[in-house]
């Protein structure tokens, strides 16, 4: 369910036409999704936190877009530049984050070449996203020409937008191949049943033990990360 939530809240990013009409509807989906894998690992805990700061910046955002579309009340631009600023670094991080957490429950079930792609694409949020909080604090500053800043923000868009289509991938592959605890479904119902009544049997039964595996390395990752975290509560209290 974290995944698929999480998938529909990453989704809503890609509308940079009127994204301050989405974000805290994107936000507010991302940080359901990620609460819900939070348990999992420290990662997701720490990308569902930032969440919560990104969910923040798209309710400011919507406010202030309102009151200039029913009020005509204007916002400073150092108000927008710190807004911009802050979301971009917050959708930067959270993302990296959670494409950290991704490769670790990748890793644990055993889906190497998964979890070695959200490695390789978590890298890429960082100079991406990095990038973009320059531009705003650049642009209030006005230290470049304006045909060079247009031309490296219109780069920086294309850049956001494969890598959002990158991360969507990710997002659903966990979602496919990786069945958290608790979760019942079984993803060999979704396959084109077989004549041959034993193949049907040994493709459940595959599916079954796979799933069993996959649930019990993840309980074994969710409960030594609970046990670190009251560990780190223990010592926080002495």
């Amino acid at each position: 369910m974290g995944f698929g939530v999480l998938f529909i809240g990453y989704f809503l990013l890609l509308n940079f036409a009127n994204a301050a009409l989405t974000d805290a509807i994107a936000a507010a989906l991302i940080l359901y999704g990620l609460s819900a894998l939070a348990p999992i690992n420290r990662e997701f805990r720490l990308s569902s936190r930032i969440a919560m700061g990104f969910l923040a910046i798209g309710a400011v955002e919507l406010v202030l877009m309102l009151l200039d579309k029913l009020f005509f009340i204007g916002s400073p631009d150092l108000l927008v530049t710190a807004l911009g600023a802050l979301k971009y670094l917050s959708v930067g991080a959270l993302s990296f984050f959670m494409l950290r957490g991704m490769r670790s429950v990748s890793r644990e079930v055993r889906l190497l070449p998964l979890s070695y792609k959200c490695e390789q694409v978590a890298i890429l949020v960082i100079p991406i996203y990095g990038v973009f909080v320059l531009l705003e604090v650049l642009g209030l500053l006005s230290v470049f020409d304006a045909k060079i800043m247009a031309t490296v923000a219109a780069i920086c868009i294309v850049c956001s937008l494969v890598l959002t289509v990158m991360v969507l991938y990710l997002i659903y592959s966990c979602y496919a191949k990786i069945c958290m605890p608790g979760e019942r479904q079984n993803a060999s119902e979704e396959k084109k049943p077989s004549k041959i009544g034993f193949v049907n049997a040994f493709r459940a039964h595959e599916e079954e033990k796979r799933r069993e595996y996959a649930e019990y390395r993840l309980e074994k990752m969710r409960r030594k990360a609970e046990k670190k975290k009251e560990k780190s509560n223990k010592n926080g209290k002495k």
